[in-house]
Order: C-alpha cells, then sequence, then structure tokens
C-alpha cells in the first residue's frame, strides 16, 4: 500500500466517521494503524506508529513522510484543530525521524 491507498481510504472512510462523530480533541498525528473514538471523552485517539513507513521492515507498506504530513494536516482540521501528538515506540529511529518531521 502506498499513499494514495491510504488516502483513499482516509477520504472514503475515517474522515467521514471522524466529522460524524465531530471530536472536541483529537489525540495523535495520523491513522495508519487504528482509529479509536471514545464518547465519554468526546476525543479521538489515534494510534501513531510508523510501521507502515516507506522501507520499514515490520510494516511491509510503502508511506511516505509526505503522506503521513498530509494525513496530519487532515485531521489537524478536526476539532478546530486541537490536536495533542502522540508517538508510539519506534524500533528505526530514521524512520520515526524522517515521518514525523515533516509533518509540523
Amino acid at each position: 500500500m502506498r499513499d494514495a491507498d491510504y488516502l483513499y481510504a482516509f477520504f472514503k472512510i475515517v474522515l467521514p466517521i471522524a466529522y460524524e462523530f465531530a471530536p472536541d480533541l483529537v489525540i495523535g498525528p495520523c491513522a495508519q494503524k487504528s482509529l479509536s473514538c471514545y464518547d465519554i471523552l468526546k476525543a479521538c485517539l489515534v494510534s501513531a506508529g510508523f510501521d507502515a513507513a516507506e522501507g520499514d521492515p515490520v510494516g511491509d507498506c510503502n508511506v511516505t513522510p509526505a503522506g503521513y504530513a498530509h494525513m496530519t494536516h487532515l485531521l489537524s482540521a478536526l476539532a478546530g484543530g486541537r490536536m495533542v501528538v502522540v508517538l508510539e515506540v519506534c524500533m528505526t529511529v530514521n524512520f520515526l525521524v524522517s515521518c514525523v518531521s515533516p509533518t509540523f
């Protein structure tokens, strides 16, 4: 899977559900692993691993740093831009640096 595949799913599945939920806060930088929304908090919690990064041996996907940045930008429009960025553990620091840097 590449950027276009993730963005297609983002526009067709993730964003419509997220906008319908209308969170007060978005926690996390992107939605490549899972999306869990909790009504109690009225927040969207996005698991923020980078296993889908281009070249990562674990995920076997090809999402580029620009792809991550684009998904992060799209999520930042939710909740009036109120977004908390939380990173998961990353086994390969090079992937983490190259994927996180363009998102800010």
